[in-house]
């Protein structure tokens, strides 16, 4: 599930392979699945500067891995670039206000992140076992990204070159990991 962080009305929720929006706080939902592969969403992310734009990952071979929609789920996008066929399982978008994002993805074998709207993904598994990837969070205070994993615990990993990018390309975003 997922809630806009500008209109707390707006929800996202998955349910056996659909994908289901709410704009009333969810007192009615209506099927917003147009557009995705029916099979199992394992994150519904919402961009944190409308609710219009939102973000979904699944899970499964075969089939891109990652959506986009920028018109309230109405119709979503693929936008997997060249993401390895591999499941997705946690996304989250670095949004500066500067109306440019970072997105980066947990997948089965790693994270990835995109600067170019998901056309190009960078693996960035500097110092991270190839482990599946469950959970992805920012702290920005300390520009630390923590990532839950399935079977070795949690993570953090400082973003030193996240903010002189630029949004250009560039491998070895990470840090070695710290273990908790």
């Amino acid at each position: 599930m997922a809630i806009s962080n500008t209109n707390p009305s707006v929800l996202y929720a998955s349910s056996v392979g659909s994908l289901f929006k709410s704009t009333d706080g969810g007192v009615n939902w209506t099927n917003s699945s147009t557009g995705l592969p029916g099979r199992t969403v394992t994150t519904v992310y919402v961009h944190p500067s409308s609710s219009d734009i939102a973000f979904v990952t699944v899970s499964g071979f075969g089939t891109p891995h990652v959506y986009k929609t920028v018109n309230g789920g109405a119709s979503w996008t693929s936008i997997s670039g060249n993401l390895p066929n591999s499941p997705a399982n946690t996304f989250y978008v670095y949004y500066t206000g500067a109306n440019q994002s970072t997105y980066f993805v947990g997948t089965d074998i790693g994270i990835f992140y995109s600067q170019d709207d998901g056309a190009t993904w960078i693996e960035t598994n500097d110092g991270l076992p190839n482990i599946v990837m469950m959970h992805l969070d920012f702290q920005p205070l300390t520009n630390t990204l923590r990532v839950g994993t399935h079977g070795r615990g949690f993570m953090k990993h400082i973003l030193m070159h996240l903010l002189r990018l630029n949004y250009l390309p560039l491998p070895g975003v990470f840090k070695p990991p710290e273990l908790y």
